[in-house]
């Protein structure tokens, strides 16, 4: 009933990613999205002390999670909501795998064919599965160096906080005149370059 009255929000709280994120470090192998959610609701019931096991008097048709208070609620919350989360953030894959099937399963799927299929078919012995698995983190690219204030050679970029009031803001004033004059010789400097550069060669006085 909650969850027809819109109680429960959808989407993947931190809580929720940290659980299955958990889960998968912990195993040993890949697993399907069944296993997964099996591992994640005795995952949360452990740290909730709650059950693992669905409550009788939910229907498996019911709208309402069968673990409304898990961060994971259900198995299409995890489907839909978690897994496609984690994926986005890197933090986990789904990978491909073939499993040879058991001979029961093999009988099962010839029992499912009428007797003149079951002469003429050839089933399949293996099967696709697709599985879970945690990711590698990316290494952390080394932070870029900041680069060094224009006006350093005058002060640019120091702390002057060690000053009183009327020190600094003397230091700050002279510090911002000195950057100015920088960047006018800066500028003169790049102005005859470009000028240098435009005379025709008679016009360049030889020594």
């Amino acid at each position: 009933m909650l969850h027809r009255l819109g109680f429960f929000r959808t989407g993947a709280t931190e809580n929720a990613l940290n659980v299955v994120r958990s889960v998968l470090d912990k195993s040993t192998e890949p697993l399907t999205t069944q296993n997964l959610w099996k591992r994640v609701v005795r995952e949360e019931a452990t740290l909730l002390g709650t059950s693992a096991k669905v409550d009788p008097s939910h229907h498996a048709t019911s709208t309402d999670p069968p673990f409304p208070t898990h961060a994971v609620r259900s198995v299409r919350h995890l489907k839909h909501f978690v897994l496609p989360e984690l994926v986005r953030q890197e933090r986990v894959k789904k990978i491909h795998s073939v499993r040879k099937l058991t001979q029961e399963e093999i009988d099962h799927r010839l029992s499912l064919l009428s007797k003149s299929a079951r002469e003429k078919s050839q089933i399949s012995t293996t099967t696709d599965v697709w599985m879970w698995t945690k990711t590698t983190p990316r290494p952390k690219p080394a932070p870029q160096p900041e680069p060094e204030p224009f006006g350093k050679a005058v002060g640019e970029g120091e702390d002057w906080g060690h000053l009183n009031r009327r020190r600094r803001r003397a230091r700050e004033e002279k510090v911002a005149n000195d950057v100015k004059w920088l960047h006018a010789l800066e500028r003169a400097r790049e102005k005859g370059l470009k000028e240098a550069a435009t005379k025709e060669p008679s016009q360049v006085s030889l020594s």
